[in-house]
């Protein structure tokens, strides 16, 4: 197996399993992530900085020569109940709002020179 079977529960259909088994990954990626939660409303926010991404065969016998990105990303995530407050404080915010994927943008920076 290529390692990543190791993860797919047993339970999963040997259909589903003969598909997946061909599979190899594409991005290796790595950040620093810190963590920020809220004591009453259940507002949790994640920051990721030092974003780097790497080619898989970069990172064999641990060497991790990939491509960094300057970005910091804000992930903040709360319960569907508290939607309708959201725009009133992420409106202070003193930044850009943005949906982010770290694989498209990893993606986009080693195989598209994006």
């Amino acid at each position: 197996t290529n390692g990543f079977m190791d993860f797919v529960p047993r339970s999963v259909s040997v259909d589903l399993r003969s598909d997946l088994v061909v599979m190899q990954p594409v991005l290796v990626n790595r950040y620093k992530r810190r963590y920020f939660a809220s004591t009453q409303q259940d507002i949790r926010i994640t920051i990721d900085s030092d974003l780097e991404y790497a080619l898989p065969r970069d990172t064999v016998q641990r060497r991790f020569s990939g491509r960094y990105n300057s970005d910091v990303i804000l992930e903040l995530k709360y319960p569907a109940g508290l939607e309708e407050y959201m725009p009133s404080l992420t409106q202070k915010f003193p930044f850009r709002l943005a949906r982010v994927s770290k694989y498209v943008h990893g993606i986009e920076l080693l195989y598209c020179g994006i």
